[in-house]
């Protein structure tokens, strides 16, 4: 489960990098303060450096956006998708708020956010990361996704490529009233197009990562929601009615199964399970 976790928020670490030199370039450029420029080219480095060792031997998972062969193909897909839909409401939306503050932090860390303004910086980002957190639940129990280049992503998805570059450009007009208002509008025209899908993905990638820290990845209540979003979403044959899990590796699915033969294979190719047990589904009432 980590290993994607880990690759993903590689990406995280060289885009922070990524930025840092960019913002390193402009203090030097336009603010002629070759110390700064120093400091976070430094950062730039070894974040892009770090980034790309924490890659190594991550595989090529993506949890945010998946194709639905490379969810039937990994389970570590369902696995986030079930904790997102199910976790307990505080507990996602903590997961939530800390996501979101660690991303204000790194920004912090990297000159963005100045320190007098830091702690309204994290109020807000705690607000709209639980928020979001509650939002992202509602969606994936509804299954409520939107694809982009043949992938899906969770449909809140939407609500941060609009509302992030939106408060990233008043926060950045209201945070520099004295800043020349021509690369003022460069730096905000080239935050627009990539900033919300940024934010989604590292949010995305942060929250999940809270999530398996908190219930742990061997937690057989999580390990059932996996296995319920697995089935739903890759298994057009199978009208699933309950799911079991036993921490022994046992699975025991009530429904009804167009080729049970084939599903119970499928099911024992999990790493974690050691036995599969197909039965009819309970009649209306029963216990």
């Amino acid at each position: 489960m980590f290993k994607p976790i880990l690759r993903g928020l590689s990406t995280f670490v060289m885009v922070i990098g990524f930025v840092a030199g960019c913002t390193g370039t402009y203090a030097l450029l336009f603010q002629d303060n070759l110390a700064r420029f120093g400091a976070l080219m430094t950062l730039c480095l070894a974040a892009v450096l770090g980034g790309l060792k924490m890659r190594e031997g991550t595989g090529d998972v993506n949890l945010v956006g998946f194709t639905a062969d490379e969810l039937a193909a990994h389970f570590e897909i369902a696995f986030a998708l079930g904790l997102g839909a199910n976790a307990a409401k505080g507990r996602s939306v903590f997961a939530g708020m800390v996501a979101a503050g660690v991303i204000v932090l790194a920004l912090a860390l990297i000159g963005w956010i100045s320190a007098r303004s830091l702690w309204l910086a994290l109020l807000l980002a705690a607000a709209y990361g639980g928020l979001l957190a509650v939002i992202k639940g509602r969606a994936l129990r509804q299954d409520a996704f939107v694809v982009k280049n043949g992938r899906r992503y969770g449909a809140y998805r939407r609500l941060n490529v609009v509302l992030v570059p939106a408060i990233t450009v008043v926060w950045t007009v209201l945070s520099a009233p004295e800043a020349d208002p021509a690369i003022l509008g460069i730096i905000v025209l080239g935050l627009l197009w990539w900033i919300g899908a940024a934010f989604h993905h590292a949010w995305e990638l942060l929250h999940t990562t809270i999530l398996a820290l908190l219930y742990g990845e061997k937690n057989p209540e999580a390990i059932r929601w996996g296995l319920i979003e697995w089935l739903e979403h890759t298994r057009a044959d199978v009208k699933v009615q309950e799911v079991h899990y036993d921490p022994s590796g046992q699975v025991r699915v009530h429904g009804e199964f167009a080729n049970p033969a084939e599903l119970r294979r499928e099911l024992s190719r999990l790493d974690f399970v050691t036995a599969v047990e197909l039965l009819p589904a309970r009649a209306s009432g029963s216990a």
